[in-house]
Formats: structure tokens, sequence, C-alpha cells
């Protein structure tokens, strides 16, 4: 079984011995596609919350060696992989050069899967700039470009779907889809967690609550860490910090506090969902550490201003604001600041959020 095929399978848990099998052998060729293709398989044996800076160095090694060898295809992956790394990294620039140059390579190749990626990006970037009619068509006109991949794309277009409709307050409408995908994909439990996230959205809660139950039992310890930990984790926070369930939140608290410098990414960069901080922050509010939680969303804000993201930045600052409470002139500049972007770009969301504060 190869390294891509046992990502997602029982034999997963042999990848790394495979990927340091494969990079032995290398090390004795002077070959720089042998080299290469070891650097990608420890790059996808690692692919978990805490190996970011060992993935850094695979990807940029895959694709230094990729334009030694003058492979094309292994260029393409080395900027793939390092479009996931640096937004989870958090340099911006550094994420949309990447995706230039892939897409400029994408369109040398002409290679369906390599032009859908890039396709997918775009959406991704729209989004996270706020500009969610543009993410929407963006979205819908990538998952038309994608006619044999017939497991991921419709995934990954279901996630931009998600992601774009929560912002929207419409988020009720995908309600069946992400129930087949939860019945689909009983191993992956960001899709249960963005079921969770739905129910709350729609006020449902004890039916969020029963939905959850089914991921608590032993307290989010046996979630796989794998690529999807970080994206499940931070939706499970959410409904955590909606729900108002302290105890479960401290369980989240302690399994994401490492990596609160991170952005946290869903799959092959589809969605950002913002800083792993804001995430801790909500979570620490619930426990009723705010001191922590303050702590937190400034560390959010720093990073997600660094991402250029003004959609998270809308949810720290009304989060933020939350905790902090009407009688802090901070909350209210936090508030004013996230309403006002939030009539810019259409949020939804954080319009209906902002108003349930009922601050007089």
């Amino acid at each position: 079984m190869c390294i891509r095929d046992s990502y997602y399978s029982p034999g997963r848990g042999r990848m790394a011995a495979l990927a340091e099998e494969a990079t032995a052998i290398a090390d004795e060729l002077p070959d720089p596609v042998a080299r290469a293709l070891a650097a990608a398989a420890r790059r996808r044996a690692f692919w978990d919350p805490g190996h970011l800076q060992q993935r850094l160095s695979d990807a940029t090694e895959l694709l230094t060696l990729g334009r030694e060898a003058g492979d094309l295809e292994l260029v393409l992956q080395g900027h793939a992989w390092l479009v996931v790394d640096l937004l989870e990294h958090g340099d911006s620039d550094a994420v949309n050069a990447q995706i230039e140059a892939f897409a400029a390579g994408a369109e040398r190749l002409r290679q369906p899967l390599y032009l859908w990626h890039a396709a997918v990006w775009r959406a991704m970037q729209a989004l996270l700039a706020g500009h969610l009619e543009e993410a929407d068509r963006l979205a819908s006109e990538a998952a038309a470009g994608a006619p044999g991949e017939t497991v991921t794309a419709p995934q990954y277009y279901a996630a931009q779907l998600l992601a774009i409709r929560r912002e929207q307050g419409r988020m009720g409408e995908l309600e069946q889809p992400a129930r087949e995908f939860v019945q689909r994909n009983p191993a992956r439990p960001t899709w249960r967690a963005a079921l969770v996230t739905l129910l709350c959205e729609l006020g449902r809660t004890e039916e969020a609550k029963r939905e959850l139950d089914v991921l608590a039992h032993e307290g989010f310890e046996d979630i796989e860490p794998d690529g999807d930990w970080m994206s499940a984790v931070a939706l499970l926070a959410d409904c955590c910090a909606d729900l108002g369930d302290a105890e479960r939140a401290e369980h989240l608290y302690n399994l994401l506090t490492p990596y609160r410098d991170a952005n946290v990414v869903i799959g092959l960069a589809v969605v950002c969902l913002g800083s792993a901080a804001r995430y801790l922050g909500r979570l620490a509010a619930t426990m009723g550490s705010e001191r922590e939680a303050a702590e937190h969303f400034e560390r959010a804000l720093v990073a997600e201003a660094a991402l250029k993201a003004p959609v998270c930045l809308a949810h720290t600052r009304l989060e933020y604001a939350r905790m902090l409470g009407p009688g802090s002139e901070k909350a209210r500049d936090l508030l004013r600041a996230s309403t006002a972007t939030a009539h810019k770009f259409g949020l939804a969301t954080v319009l209906r959020r902002a108003a349930d504060l009922s601050w007089p």
C-alpha cells in the first residue's frame, strides 16, 4: 500500500516507518527524484498538528528537489503542501505566492487535478478575504471542474459551502448533506463536528448535545491526531462554548493549548478557520478563566490581522467583547469594530450574534 492510500486507512500507523525507509533508500541514491519522493512521503506521514515545522521543512525540500530534477509534478506537490503549512503558520503573503506559482504550473501542465486545486484555493482566498458571493461562485466553479474527483471534490465543496453558508446565516440549508457526509465518513470526526456546529447555529441545542456526546465519550482523546484534528477540535470548541459546556471545554482546552500559535486549516487548505487562539479564548471564557481568555483573544487578533482575514477578526472581536461584557469600554470598541466589518462584508451570523448580546 502506498503512502497516500495509507493516510486514511487502518495502515496509517505504518506510514512513519515507511517514510523513514524511503528516506534511507533515497539517501543512498544520487537521484533528486528519489529524495523528493522521500520528502513527499515524510510530509504526508507527519501531517498532524504536532509536526508543523517538520512539514514546512519537508515540503520545502520536496519543492527544491522537484525543481532540481526538472519534474513539474513534484514541484506542484511541493507548492501544494506549502500552501497548507504556510497558511497554518500564518504567512499570508507566502501562501498567496505559493498559490500563484502553483496556478502557473497547473496552467502549463493542464492536468485537471492541478487545475481543480488552484480553483479550490481561489475560493478559499475569497472567503478568507470576506468576499462571500465571489467565494460561493468560485467554489461552485471548482466543483464543476473536477469530474474525476468523485470522492474528494464533493467533500471539499461541501466544506467550503458550509463555511460560506455559516457566515451568511444560511447553514440550515445544508443539514441533509451534512448528515449524509457523517454517515459516509464515520471515521472522520470533522463531519460530525460540522453537524454539531450546524445544529448550534440553528438553536437546536438538545440535538447538538446528542451529536456532541458521540464525539466526547472519551474526552475527545480518541480523535485521531491527523490532518483533520485541528479543524474538528476548533469546531467542537465553538460548539462547547455555544452550549456553555464548561467540563468538555476544559478537555478541549488542554488538547488545543499546545497549538495556540497555529491557524486552523481544513484539508488541503480548503478553508481557513482563523487562529487556534480564538477557539482557546472561547473555551477559557466558557471555563470562567477570563484572564487566560483575554490573552488568547489578544493573540488571535494579532494572528488574524497578519492573516488579512476580516471575517475571522469579526468573530474574534465579537467573542472577546462578549467575554469582557457591556461594562467594558474596550468591549464596546470591539463590538463596534466587529459589527462594522459584518455590515461591510454581509456577515449575517456575526450581526445576529451581536444583536443577541442585547447590550443597552
